[in-house]
């Protein structure tokens, strides 16, 4: 049994949630211009496109951008409502981003509040909002990542103390939404199901079906896909991203089976990749990014030139660049695996900080019986890992990677710390009076 007192909010929890939400504003207040990207460079792109009409009637005379033909519609979707109330788009991303972080900021501390006081949540929220600082000026998907998130870690404790078809419903559609901003979110599509299938207070089969309802949209997403590029998928972002980590580690030969397609593929990044045989590579330009960011770069610049020239398509050009990766993979599967274990040495560092706090927080509260606070603890921890395994299995795991994912575990772990004083050995304190 969970222990879980559903307070009313008090004069003084609402002062305090004021005071966040007041101090985020006052914190957040610089004077704010957007650090461009090519990937916010593409959301924009992909917004101005859903306010104008032209992703649901694009042209036939123009080939789609790289925005339209490979990102998902989460975020622009979200930037789209945010021009929709000001043309501009500094003021627009503010605005977004500023209601993001109030959700997080309000939903965590009154979701928890019958076990987290609710001005200790609320500082915790904005402390990770501030480690996150960052990306709130800049119109890519890791600020509204980092909030929902949040939202997730603070739904799913409330769904394991207190299950109700609703939340499990709400907890699939942010699940949902969180894969359509980033595909890369794919890992968090089994919370909802998992923890419909460990409560007991509904049928399995309605909790399940309550759970994975809401991820009709991916469905929804995936037919227009259908419609509008040929193609039956989420993205046809998955071949860009392996490609750059195949061609670090081997170099595939073409065959004489090949299509046409893939032949000059082949042919053309072999030929002209960095480095050149023989040779190192060093290029001053980019040395900040680090080798295999440089790398990473130069052979995306050769396919999308390879790419326009031939006239290709996102999905045919996408198919073959998968091929093409595997291909490289297999040519060299050791230093493949060499090269993972490498990017998963990036994960060792976050985990050998949080990991021994997380164990003993969680035990603490499972011993504690605030069974909630210990899975949604776990549950981001999850989500932590799999994520950077994700993100190593298939593109250089770059810091922002590791900020979204990690942050979360931090703001998470300092959120419980309010409930765990209370649960100390030499703290005579007994929890608070509880319903379940």
């Amino acid at each position: 049994m969970s222990v879980v007192a559903r307070e009313r909010l008090g004069g003084w929890d609402l002062v305090a949630l004021a005071l966040a939400v007041t101090a985020f504003f006052v914190l957040f207040s610089i004077p704010m211009k957007l650090t461009a990207n090519s990937d916010s460079t593409e959301y924009m792109t992909f917004s101005a496109a859903i306010r104008s009409g032209e992703l649901f009637a694009p042209s036939v005379d123009q080939p789609l951008s790289r925005g339209l033909g490979t990102r998902t519609p989460g975020y622009p979707l979200l930037l789209a409502i945010a021009e929709s109330v000001t043309p501009d788009t500094v003021v627009a991303v503010r605005v977004l981003h500023g209601l993001l972080a109030v959700l997080a900021l309000l939903y965590v501390p009154i979701a928890l509040r019958g076990e987290v006081p609710v001005v200790s949540s609320a500082v915790s929220v904005l402390f990770g909002q501030t480690l996150m600082q960052f990306y709130y000026t800049t119109a890519i998907t890791e600020w509204a990542c980092f909030n929902l998130l949040l939202t997730v870690f603070a739904l799913s404790a409330r769904a394991v103390d207190e299950p109700s078809l609703g939340r499990l419903s709400l907890l699939g559609f942010l699940c949902a939404y969180l894969i359509l901003i980033r595909p890369a979110m794919i890992v968090v599509a089994a919370v909802p199901p998992l923890l419909a299938l460990v409560q007991s207070r509904f049928g399995r089969v309605r909790a399940l079906v309550a759970a994975a309802a809401p991820f009709v949209l991916i469905l929804l997403w995936a037919t227009f896909n259908l419609y509008r590029l040929g193609s039956f998928t989420l993205t046809p972002f998955s071949g860009m991203n392996v490609f750059g980590v195949a061609t670090i580690v081997g170099t595939p030969e073409a065959r004489p089976d090949d299509g046409p397609e893939l032949a000059i593929l082949i042919r053309e990044v072999n030929a002209r990749k960095l480095p050149p045989a023989g040779e190192t590579l060093e290029s001053p330009r980019m040395a900040a990014l680090g080798t295999a960011n440089i790398y990473n770069w130069n052979v995306h610049q050769i396919g999308e030139v390879v790419r326009r020239q031939n006239g290709w398509d996102w999905v045919l050009y996408n198919r073959i660049l998968i091929e093409y990766a595997w291909r490289a993979i297999r040519s060299n599967p050791s230093g493949y695996v060499a090269y993972v274990a490498g990017e998963l040495g990036k994960l060792s560092r976050t985990l050998a900080i949080f990991l021994p706090a997380i164990l003993f927080a969680s035990f603490w509260l499972w011993r504690g019986r605030h069974r909630g606070l210990a899975v949604g603890l776990l549950v981001v921890v999850a989500i932590h890992v799999l994520h950077i395994v994700l993100c190593a299995l298939v593109e250089v795991v770059i810091p922002r990677y590791e900020d979204l994912t990690s942050y979360v575990v931090l703001t998470a772990l300092l959120v419980s710390v309010g409930v765990l004083e209370r649960l100390l050995p030499w703290n005579s304190r007994p929890p608070e009076a509880a319903t379940t």
